[in-house]
């Protein structure tokens, strides 16, 4: 067996002073992942919703999201900038037609959010026809 793509382990919550969980452990495997990441963008619908709305009712307080600036606290802001994050790559997608335009475009919404390394993988996935789990060694 392989091991999970995301694991965490020992999650302890409170509910103001009353302890909710205590040493919850979650397992992501690679096939879910993979399951969401082909029907996670924007526009796409998850059942009756689309991933964000799915997101934004769970109301969470605390939220790791995948696309952040260095230092956000994982909060509602992150939630907030990671969907503008979304939003702008699907604005990307529809208006560039390659991978360097598709590049620059995110790198001029998001200049100081150090996105460098998603804005490449997304180019060249959304641009230049690669899988997600492209690597140049």
């Amino acid at each position: 067996m392989t091991a999970p793509l995301l694991e965490i382990r020992k999650v302890t919550a409170c509910y103001g002073v009353l302890p909710i969980l205590h040493g919850v452990d979650l397992n992501v495997p690679e096939e879910e992942l993979k399951d969401l990441r082909r029907h996670s963008r924007i526009g796409r619908p998850l059942g009756d919703e689309t991933f964000l709305e799915r997101l934004e009712k769970m109301d969470a307080e605390v939220i790791i999201p995948g696309h952040q600036k260095p230092g956000m606290p994982f909060d509602t802001s992150s939630y907030t900038f990671m969907k503008d994050y979304l939003v702008a790559t699907e604005e990307a997608i529809a208006k560039t037609k390659d991978e360097g335009n598709f590049y620059y475009a995110m790198v001029q919404r998001f200049p100081e959010a150090n996105l460098f390394i998603s804005n490449e993988m997304n180019a060249g996935v959304f641009k230049g026809g690669k899988d997600w789990n492209w690597r140049e060694d």
